[in-house]
Order: structure tokens, then sequence, then C-alpha cells
């Protein structure tokens, strides 16, 4: 049907499951060990929460400059000064742009000097920028932004890089696995910066502001954030066998519908059982908990669909002349808006928390609409052969991917 997806996206496809001819060790090795680089991307994501409060670097970077006090930079979210509420936001900011650009770059250099290179580039390029966090002088405001973008653009470079290295190593029955399992590293590393937060400061680290969130629902959110992340962990672990098990179409459904209702959940209780103020929530202690059970439920679904495969599908769909570029594109949208949540506490004001959880709320459906509609399933077929899946027109066959072996697509045109 020219012009029009050649498919039929429900899951009636027929897949090749015969396991890939010869060993799978070398493969399972490299990408196994590739994919730890997601450890210093999640482990500095966890531990920048902690570091914002914690008073060597509220001294350093907050006190006396200007003219502000250790109680003005200690005050509660709602009085800490102007310019330092926006000097923390720019230093995530900057990490974020950091990534945006490591992640366009990367698709340049995984096509002129290949995938090792670009990942080799990746832990140089954090190395250098986490060493030039550390030695910093204190009140070099300017230059610890400047590390904190050449920091993201180490993760962005990984974020970008792993994946697709993966994707393109693994055997294709385990291509879900290898090919995610760089979200299980992140995790680890989330994990383990909210366990070194917890017990070496002893201070609440933001868990997508989840701690500014907790703290006033509960009264403690040093627990609740860490229980979050356990429970986000946890449940990245069974992803890792279920992307290769269920496929990835359907994990993503399910999880869409998973975290609406999550967030519903926690709008509604946030709603009925708090007073709304954003800086003493006055919430019941039953409400509380309510929110932190819907919270657990959508991070959950999260990790069971969205957290791997959103590194694993496009890593697959992309014709191999265009592979490179279109996933560092890919990869750039995804901290494109990594950077737009970090003014996430800018909504606070004007929609409330439950006006954020209501919001977040609508973008889930919006994305459960697109993989319903636009999203096939790619478990079990070749790399070779996932291009069909989207092709259009007459031009696919003089613009598809070489192949090793001549085969018949495993994909039933529509």
């Amino acid at each position: 049907m020219a012009g029009g997806v050649a498919i039929n996206i429900q899951d009636n496809h027929v897949f090749d499951d015969a396991p890939t001819e010869g060993t799978r060790t070398y493969a399972i090795i490299v990408c196994i060990f590739a994919s730890l680089g997601g450890l210093f991307f999640g482990y500095d994501q966890g531990v920048t929460g902690g570091v914002l409060v914690m008073d060597s670097f509220v001294n350093d970077w907050c006190v006396g400059w200007h003219e502000q006090t250790y109680k003005d930079c200690t005050a509660k979210s709602s009085s800490l000064p102007n310019r330092w509420i926006d000097y923390t936001l720019w230093y995530n900011m900057t990490y974020n742009i950091g990534c945006i650009f490591g992640a366009l770059l990367g698709g340049w250099v995984a096509d002129k000097f290949g995938r090792r290179v670009t990942i080799f580039n990746a832990g140089l390029l954090f190395c250098i920028g986490t060493s030039w966090v550390c030695f910093c002088p204190a009140g070099a405001h300017a230059s610890l932004l400047a590390a904190r973008v050449i920091q993201g653009m180490g993760v962005g470079n990984s974020s970008f890089s792993l994946p697709i290295f993966g994707a393109e190593m693994a055997p294709k029955e385990l291509r879900g696995f290898l090919s995610g399992f760089m979200q299980m590293t992140i995790v680890t590393g989330l994990l383990l910066a909210n366990i070194v937060n917890l017990i070496a400061t002893g201070i609440n680290p933001m868990f997508s502001y989840g701690g500014l969130i907790f703290k006033d629902v509960v009264g403690d959110g040093i627990l609740s954030v860490l229980i979050l992340s356990i429970v986000n962990f946890v449940s990245t672990i069974p992803a890792m066998r279920w992307v290769d098990t269920f496929g990835r179409r359907q994990l993503l459904l399910i999880g869409a519908v998973g975290m609406v209702l999550g967030h519903v959940v926690s709008g509604i209780s946030f709603t009925a059982g708090c007073d709304g103020n954003t800086d003493d929530s006055g919430c019941s202690k039953g409400a509380g908990y309510i929110i932190i059970i819907g919270t657990a439920f959508f991070i959950f679904n999260f990790a069971i669909s969205w957290g791997p495969v959103c590194w694993i599908y496009p890593a697959e769909i992309f014709p191999l002349n265009v592979r490179a570029k279109a996933v560092s594109l890919s990869t750039m949208a995804n901290w494109v808006m990594g950077t737009c949540m970090t003014w996430v506490v800018k909504l606070f004001p004007s929609l409330n928390i439950n006006g954020v959880f209501f919001l977040f709320c609508g973008t889930c459906i919006c994305s459960g609409v697109f993989v319903y509609f636009l999203c096939p399933e790619t478990k079990g077929i070749l790399l070779e052969d996932i291009e069909a899946l989207f092709h259009k027109g007459d031009g696919y066959k003089k613009n598809a991917s070489p192949k090793y072996v001549e085969v018949e697509s495993p994909v039933q045109a529509a």
C-alpha cells in the first residue's frame, strides 16, 4: 500500500524463534561490560540532589555569595534566595544541556570513528568533567557550570552509544536484555547514590524532585525516596527478561496504563487529603501513604517498560546507514525533555503538586496512544528485517541495509 505503513502493527507477526548459531558468550560479556557506563549516569543523577543540600556545598557556593547568609541558604524551599534557586536549577540545566550536545555529536563520532571510540570518549569526557567539578575552587560559579556541561556531554554520549552497541552486538533472542541492560546499571547507580547520601549526610536526595514532595507529605523524605529507589531497582530486574519474552510493544502499552493509574491515584489523594500548600502540604498520614503507594506503582510500571524499552527501541528500528545519527537524535530528544523537567518545580505555584500529577498523567496517555497506533513489535526480528516494519513507498529496497544473508522478512505486509 504505497504511502502507508506496510504492516499490521497488531501482534500477529511470524517471529524467528530459532536461537542464533554459534557461541554467544563473547557478545554477552562485551555488551554487559559496555553497559556498565550507565553506572556513572545513574550515580551522578542520584547523588546530585544530595550534594546540593550538603553543608559543605552550601558553605562553598551559597554562603557569602551576594551577601547570602547560612540561614538564607538553608531556609525552606519557598524562602530560599532567588539567586540560589536559579543557580541550583542551572546546575542541573547545564548538565542536561551537555547531555543534549553529547548525544547529538555522538552520532557523527560513531559514524566517523566507530562505536568503541564513542564509548571511550563518553568515559573520558565524564572523567574530565567530574574531576573538574571535584577540584573546582569554591565560589567559581561559572567554572562549576562549565564542568557540569562536560560531565553531561559524557553521559549524553554514553546514553546514545551503549544501547546502539548492544543492539548491534547482541543475538536477536537476547537483544532486548543486552541493549536495555544499561537501564539496569543506571538504576543501580541511582540506588547506590541514595544509600550513600543517606549514610554520609542524612539528607533527603531529590529523586526527580520526589523528596521535595514527600518531606512535607509524610514527614520522612529520606525513607520515602529510598523506598522509591528500591522499587525502581527491583522492578528493572525482571524487565530485562520480559522485553524478550513479552515484547517491547506489549510492555510499553501495559506500562503506559499503569503509569496513568499511578498518577491518578497520587493526584486524587493529594487533592482530597492535603491542603495544597506547596511549602507545607498539610497531608494526613493516610493520604501521604496512598500518595507514596501511587508513586511507587508509577515507578514500577515505568521500570518494567518505558525505562529500558526507550533505550532499546530506537536502537533497533533505524536502517544501518542512518542508525547512529537517528539514535543520537532520539537520545537528544530524551535529554531535551530532561532539561524541561528541571523546571518542573516552577509549575508547583501555578498547578500545585496535584496538578503536576495530572499533567504527567496526560503525557502518559499520549505516549500510550502513540505506541498503540504507530509502534509495531520488534521482538525476535533481525535488525536487517526490522526496517521493513516502517518502510514507505517504493524506495525501500534501494535504501535498505545490506544483509549478510538474503532472507525473507518475517513481517506480513498488510
